[in-house]
């Protein structure tokens, strides 16, 4: 029986499934963060194999798909690559496939060839498939600013609090929360939060 390893990775969580040849899942477990613009690329390889680990088995497998945030470019894929071949679980017969998280996003939703999807995560990416002819918008990393990541709109609820205490925005209950939320005792203490 061959085994199939599934790893999707983002900036929060990474979640793994185990199939075999039936597509029978065998495993399925989460675990922290391995997006590769979030942690280290040890830090992705440990939570990858961390996980694996509580499989409890000793074969390597005949190919993994595994799809991460902060994969953009060809150098990316080949870096991740490198590492993840020096993983007890893979050997020089395993086909390992390393693309971005967004990929595997839109093949849950059982849609290799066409389709839509959007991430709005740590990070945010819109990425649509046509036979083949894909393009993708935002994805460029949650410190890019990528509109709609979480990343980006806690940095704006961060600003927007400023402004109203500053007097440059009317303070609305929105803000109010933002300020009560962070537990200042004055507007002061409002830069300790960017250190």
């Amino acid at each position: 029986m061959n085994l199939y390893l599934g790893v999707d990775g983002g900036g929060t969580k990474t979640k793994i499934v185990i199939i075999n040849d039936a597509g029978k899942i065998l495993f399925s477990q989460s675990g922290g963060p391995s997006s590769i613009d979030t942690v280290s690329l040890k830090e992705t390889t440990e939570v990858i194999q961390n996980i694996v680990s509580d499989f409890n088995q000793t074969r390597t497998f005949k190919s993994a798909f595994i799809g991460l945030g902060g994969i953009a470019t060809n150098n990316d894929r080949n870096t991740v690559l490198k590492e993840l071949k020096k993983l007890p679980f893979f050997d020089n017969n395993s086909k390992i496939t390393v693309d971005s998280d967004m990929v595997n996003a839109l093949a849950s939703g059982d849609s290799f060839n066409e389709g839509i999807v959007l991430i709005s995560g740590t990070g945010m990416v819109c990425y649509g498939n046509n036979n083949g002819k894909s393009h993708k918008c935002g994805g460029w990393g949650y410190q890019s600013l990528d509109e709609g990541s979480a990343y980006y709109l806690g940095l704006m609820a961060l600003i927007y609090t400023v402004k109203g205490y500053d007097k440059r925005l009317k303070i609305t209950p929105f803000l109010e929360a933002v300020y009560e939320r962070l537990s200042l005792n004055n507007i002061n203490e409002f830069a300790d939060v960017f250190k």
